[in-house]
């Protein structure tokens, strides 16, 4: 019984987790990074994979949580067009990919956000976009959604 009991608990405490998500995690200003930018290249994509990605929930006071998207954002400052490109993940119910107008770390940008929900899916290049969000993207320009506030400072 005492075996059973030890292997059980062992078991659950070196066990991968499975509510867990794998992303990429890196950020580049200015093509500060250029490990980090489009397409990522492959000699740095292991330096930049993220394990077992948490983030902290403002619900529990930070506690960490696991991570439920991989997130990429790319985009420019409307004011000083500074390019930004971040990998990273968050936490939420539900994300979907936008393109558009938005705040990200208090400077109003204009790009897009692309949320995916497998193993290190924010891999992907500029070019893999779907080809309505491009089309109207350029059409509509910055006036395609409301501003969305992301004050997630942990990303960078």
């Amino acid at each position: 019984m005492v075996s059973t009991l030890l292997y059980a608990v062992l078991s659950l405490a070196f066990a991968p987790s499975v509510l867990s998500l794998d992303c990429y995690h890196c950020s580049s200003k200015n093509r500060s990074e250029i490990s980090c930018e489009d397409p990522l290249p492959e000699v740095y994509s292991d330096v930049h994979r993220k394990s077992d990605c948490q983030v902290p929930a403002e619900s529990l006071n930070g506690s960490l949580v696991p991570a439920s998207f991989c997130v990429k954002i790319l985009g420019n400052t409307v004011y000083n067009k500074e390019s930004l490109l971040v990998r990273s993940c968050i936490s939420g119910k539900q994300a979907f990919s936008q393109c558009g107008e938005f705040i990200f770390q208090n400077e109003l940008m204009v790009g897009c956000m692309l949320f995916c929900e497998g193993e290190f899916c924010n891999i992907g290049s500029s070019s893999t976009l779907p080809l309505y969000m491009v089309l109207g993207y350029s059409i509509l320009g910055t006036h395609l959604l409301d501003i969305v506030s992301l004050e997630h400072t942990s990303w960078i």
